[in-house]
């Protein structure tokens, strides 16, 4: 086998891992379904919100974040949750000025939508 093959295969089950590992955690079949009981046609798993400062971040927060932007989380979650659901990846920039300066607000969510 060749390394690239090696280093392909071996992030291909590191995110398989970490993706079977945080799903579990999330509950998020229990969240989806809290959801739909209080009305609403979607939910929204927050990756940064716009008032946070990634500096701030610990190293799991960067880890978490930078696996949960990661397109392939999007497609496992669709296919965790099977047909009717729209899983996307979303994000949003806010720039205003304070003081003569332009500051920028940056958030960035996975959203999941259903037919009610």
């Amino acid at each position: 086998m060749k390394l690239i093959d090696q280093v392909k295969n071996a992030n291909e089950e590191s995110f398989e891992t970490w993706f079977s590992r945080w799903y579990e955690k999330q509950n998020l079949d229990k969240d989806i379904i809290r959801s739909a009981q209080k009305g609403y046609s979607g939910f929204r798993i927050t990756i940064t919100d716009r008032y946070e400062s990634k500096n701030d971040f610990s190293k799991e927060r960067k880890y978490k974040n930078r696996r949960l932007r990661d397109e392939r989380t999007v497609e496992k979650i669709r296919e965790k949750l099977g047909e009717g659901f729209d899983v996307t990846y979303k994000e949003d920039v806010q720039k205003s000025k304070i003081l003569g300066l332009e500051v920028s607000r940056f958030s960035d969510w996975i959203e999941i939508r259903w037919d009610a």
